[in-house]
């Protein structure tokens, strides 16, 4: 199977979003067998050699084998063996955003409350992407999923990932630019009893301005929920990468590169109590040759203290009371909601050691 994006249409884009959005129809800047899955069921079903070649500008690209984008799907023992996925992404077409913004995975490129179990992916994923209008977006790239909020269950990697992105921008004002990379996938919500096997090179020069490059054997960055039960061998190299020495960031772990409070802490609008971190995996990770303990590089807050408490102070089971920061966390991490629509809650933020492997 071969996928080719078509070319971009700049007038499939408008002021109040772009026509896919709109209409469901029009999947401009997506490649995969499907560019958008909903509540789909989709079982028993490999994929073998498939090639995947893309050269794109534009305001975003997704880009996976099977979907492009999911929403609200099942997908059971859905394996995609020996894929080569090459794409190669800038923004110097933008129309609609304002930044770069592109996900790639073996599987999907994004996945959205949707249930991923017993899948598969192998092969070589490489993702060149350069920001040449604006200096900062967001990148993921994964080898199940890229951009993922899924509930991922006893799923399976055996991959080559390989990342190069460099800021070519002349914007005057900088903007962050986010990267997040995973052996299984770019960010990561529910994940349980996956098997990943990696190789992993990253190379992102930003020298100035703000960056967050996160790289972990399963996941980039954790967001709502854990990882848990995982079992991953995978070499990890960043020493490839040059960014600012105040403003950038490079977490790379075992499991995961960080735990992003950001989101995390929008769950508590949800839920009175919530987990988010990784426990109880066995990891066997070398990072730039070096055997690493680190389960997730930046799991623990600035901020002293690994509860977050939401509008009052939580007293735990030993009688002790542990008084609100969620003033402070915002103030931290900042928060698309208003402090008046988060539940009284708490997130518990964990970071167990990892298992080495036998």
């Amino acid at each position: 199977m071969n996928i080719v994006t078509a070319e971009k249409q700049v007038d499939n884009y408008t002021a109040e979003g772009s026509v896919w959005h709109d209409d469901g129809t029009t999947c401009n800047g997506t490649a995969a067998m499907f560019n958008a899955l909903a509540a789909a069921n989709i079982s028993n079903l490999t994929i073998a050699d498939a090639t995947v070649n893309v050269d794109y500008n534009g305001d975003y690209l997704y880009v996976g084998v099977l979907a492009a984008f999911d929403m609200g799907s099942s997908l059971t023992n859905v394996s995609i063996t020996d894929c080569d996925i090459d794409v190669t992404f800038d923004e110097e077409g933008l129309t609609y955003r304002t930044d770069l913004f592109t996900a790639v995975g073996g599987l999907e490129a994004g996945g959205w409350t949707n249930y991923v179990t017993a899948c598969a992916a192998s092969g070589n994923i490489t993702l060149n992407a350069t920001n040449k209008v604006a200096h900062g977006g967001e990148v993921y790239l994964g080898g199940l999923l890229g951009e993922n909020y899924a509930y991922m269950n006893a799923c399976r990697t055996d991959i080559a990932l390989t990342l190069n992105y460099a800021d070519e921008a002349t914007a005057e004002e900088d903007s962050e630019i986010v990267i997040n990379v995973g052996g299984l996938s770019g960010s990561g919500t529910q994940i349980g009893t996956c098997t990943v096997e990696a190789d992993i090179d990253v190379n992102a020069v930003k020298e100035e301005g703000a960056s967050s490059v996160n790289v972990g054997g399963i996941i980039g960055a954790q967001r709502y929920l854990t990882t848990s039960g995982c079992t991953v061998t995978a070499a990890i190299a960043t020493d490839g990468c040059s960014l600012d020495a105040e403003k950038g960031a490079l977490n790379a772990g075992g499991v995961g590169g960080r735990i992003d409070v950001y989101y995390t802490l929008q769950i508590l609008a949800y839920t009175p109590v919530a987990n988010a971190g990784a426990e109880n995996n066995v990891q066997n990770v070398t990072i730039n040759g070096e055997v690493t303990q680190t389960v997730i590089a930046d799991a623990v807050s600035v901020i002293p203290g690994c509860w977050y408490v939401a509008n009052g102070d939580y007293t735990v089971s030993e009688g002790l009371t542990v008084p609100s920061n969620i003033e402070e966390v915002i103030a931290a991490y900042g928060s698309y909601m208003p402090l008046d629509s988060l539940q009284q809650g708490i997130i518990y933020i964990m970071n167990t050691p990892a298992q080495p492997a036998a």
